[in-house]
């Protein structure tokens, strides 16, 4: 006569501890692969996010001299209201650099205006191979940060 199922499922007392070892370690590596996945994400987020912000900064507040107090008040407002929504990361001090940033890499990324623009730059990609990305373009880097 057979045995019953439960019997036969059931794990042997001695490879049932050797397994659950295997499978815990199994698990805790897709759960630290999935974490670095997830860190990875979100820094090249906050990066294009922060490259983004750059731009605005500097489309808002271009012009010359005449300008210049304007933009400072300007950063300085913008500052204080997202200080006020987000919390800490926004100081004017921070939002300069976020427009340096900018600066510093606006030939090297080409990302279209988050309100749909067209993109004419260096690394101009067809609109078929773009996809969402903080509500913009997904951006064609070609360098390392």
């Amino acid at each position: 006569m057979s045995k019953p199922i439960e019997e036969i499922l059931a794990p042997k007392p001695e490879a049932s501890a050797e397994h659950g070892v295997e499978l815990f370690g199994r698990v805790v590596s897709i759960l630290e692969q999935a974490h670095g996945n997830i860190v990875r994400v979100v820094n090249t987020q906050m990066v294009l996010a922060y490259w983004l912000i750059g731009r605005e900064i500097v489309q808002h507040v271009q012009g010359g001299e005449g300008r210049a107090e304007y933009g400072k008040k300007s950063v300085q407002d913008l500052s204080l209201r997202l200080t006020e929504r987000y919390g800490k990361g926004f100081s004017a001090t921070n939002l300069w650099y976020f427009r340096q940033f900018y600066l510093a890499f606006q030939h090297r990324i080409e990302i279209p205006h988050p309100a749909g623009g067209e993109s004419s730059g260096p690394l101009h990609r067809k609109k078929r191979d773009r996809g969402p990305l903080l509500g913009a373009e997904r951006p064609q880097a070609d360098f390392c940060l």
